[in-house]
């Protein structure tokens, strides 16, 4: 099944994940856990530069990597908490990774966030081959990437990730946490 979100088609399946339910906060009651943490795809995606950067990157943190686009209103409405979440996370070995699905590069996705005052989010971009390569359906999707660069967490569509309650479940799958999401 393709879906076709902001003018590019998403077709890759995804991964599989495990529907029985387990306590998440408020705003991420659809979050799913994957069934068997998989390496995530090392697919090069834009960094604000314009130069090409993969996952591999950020290898050693717990990875918020977040899918979106300019024109998509759930994505747009998202991106707040997304941003107080990479404030209340600074430190703690989280990164928040939003990356705009987009065909035009960092420039207009940079002025898109400063419009918008979201100082913490950086615009990394991808043509579409990230969001491939890890089965994203639609926009807005975000994956839980642990330390070891492995997905262990997506959640399809938008969610409120600036409580307490949603770091609390991130940090779990942090480096030193013995929990594991």
């Amino acid at each position: 099944m393709a879906i076709l979100t902001g003018g590019l088609i998403l077709a890759e399946p995804a991964p599989a994940f495990d529907s029985r339910s387990y306590t998440v906060p408020v705003g991420l009651e659809s979050l799913q856990r994957a069934k068997t943490p998989q390496p995530a795809p090392q697919v090069p995606f834009t960094d604000p530069s314009g130069a090409p950067v993969t996952l591999a990157r950020f290898k050693g943190k717990t990875v918020v990597l977040n899918f979106w686009s300019t024109t998509t209103a759930p994505s747009v409405r998202e991106l707040p908490s997304l941003n107080k979440l990479q404030e209340t996370a600074a430190g703690r070995g989280v990164e928040v990774v939003t990356v705009a699905v987009e065909q035009n590069g960092p420039a207009p996705v940079k002025a898109f966030l400063a419009r918008q005052e979201l100082k913490r989010l950086k615009a990394f971009t991808d043509r579409g081959a990230l969001a491939r390569a890890m089965g994203v359906r639609g926009l807005p999707t975000t994956a839980i990437i642990d330390p070891q660069g492995r997905e262990v967490a997506r959640l399809e569509g938008a969610g409120q990730w600036d409580s307490p309650e949603a770091l609390s479940l991130i940090l779990q799958a942090s480096p030193g946490s013995s929990k594991g999401l």
